[in-house]
């Protein structure tokens, strides 16, 4: 996995790897329908997505994102196309080798290996004042053929350099023992890449310029599944959580938020569907429970707000009032839709 070691000045960058995703307890909908009217903002997309973007910003901080370089773009006219600009070590004088990005000012780096006619030559080891090091072959300057790329925090990333960069198959292994592998061509990522958990958790998917980007695949040690699209990094399409107990959630995410039409149903027979405008309940939600009782709830802006009724298999329905998520009292029974006289239709 490529590497672009950093002066000190640019330290506050280094990897910040965060918590993997992890799916939603299950409520206990077999307690009495009101405890169930509650605003049920399930975890599963919560967690899952701040998961989904770390792995996003691991890539954005080993390079692949340019834009957040705050010195420009080097560019060299003698050089290959995407080498880079020339970048002096300090311990050989009038020596450089080849970077992306321009280096104003004292290099932060020294060469273990040789110098030919300016440029570093041959295998050895480059290293910054923080301990950084990349172990490898230089040639006119470039990075050529294997390279083992380890940080001071303990990662490490393998993998071949071409003339445009990174080329081929590489590896990033985390101290926490986290595994990504993926391939490159000219310096940037192709394909599908891996994500591999130390628990034996696997996600798969499609990195474009640091950021996720196409359908991801989340799979669970447990046996869970959670499958979706991103676009630029962030949780846009259509997605699917199927939890290990049987539970399913399916709906659609705009921008990494619940929107439109959700539908979470449990193997017993249990069922919420409704609507969700940015992660909150909004509108008519209907629950069905395995003994026949049906109710339809009115929500607003996540909160349970309006008349809520409960319909019962034997026995008479009955209306609750609820105002900002709180009980308010009985209510009378909204009128049920009539046909219509001449066509049939429901009013």
């Amino acid at each position: 996995m490529p590497v672009r070691f950093r002066p000190a000045r640019h330290a506050e960058r280094a990897l910040a790897w965060v918590a993997r995703p992890r799916y939603a307890v299950v409520p206990n909908h077999s307690a009495a329908p009101e405890r169930n009217l509650a605003p049920m903002i399930h975890g599963s997309l919560r967690t899952a997505v701040p998961a989904l973007l770390a792995v996003s910003a691991l890539f954005v901080w080993i390079g692949m994102a340019r834009a957040a370089e705050p010195l420009p773009l080097c560019t060299d006219a003698g050089a290959p196309a995407g080498a880079g600009c020339l970048t002096p070590v300090e311990n050989i004088a009038g020596c450089h080798f080849r970077s992306r990005f321009a280096r104003w000012g004292k290099a932060p780096f020294t060469w273990s290996g040789a110098c030919r006619e300016g440029l570093a030559e041959g295998e050895g080891a480059l290293e910054d004042r923080e301990g950084n090091r990349q172990t490898g072959r230089f040639t006119a300057g470039l990075r050529q053929g294997g390279w083992v790329l380890e940080q001071v925090d303990g990662t490490r990333r393998e993998g071949s350099f071409g003339p445009g960069g990174e080329q081929g198959f590489w590896t990033i292994a985390i101290p926490n023992g986290e595994r990504l592998s993926g391939r490159y061509e000219q310096g940037e990522t192709v394909g599908i890449w891996t994500v591999e958990k130390p628990d034996g958790d696997v996600s798969r998917g499609e990195f474009r310029k640091g950021m996720k980007h196409g359908v991801w695949v989340f799979d669970y040690r447990s046996g869970a599944r959670i499958d979706g699209a991103f676009v630029h990094g962030k949780a846009t399409g259509r997605w699917k959580h199927i939890y290990a107990g049987g539970r399913v959630d399916e709906g659609r995410q705009v921008n990494g938020k619940q929107v439109g039409r959700w539908a979470h149903r449990w193997p017993d027979g249990y069922s919420e569907t409704g609507i969700y405008r940015e992660d909150r309940r909004h509108g008519l939600w209907r629950i069905a429970w395995p003994d026949g009782r049906r109710v339809e709830a009115m929500y607003e802006d996540g909160a349970l707000d309006g008349v809520t009724v409960i319909r019962h298999p034997e026995g008479p329905a009955e209306g609750r009032l609820y105002r900002e998520g709180r009980y308010a009292g009985t209510a009378p029974l909204p009128p049920v839709p009539r046909p219509h006289p001449d066509r049939g239709a429901l009013r």
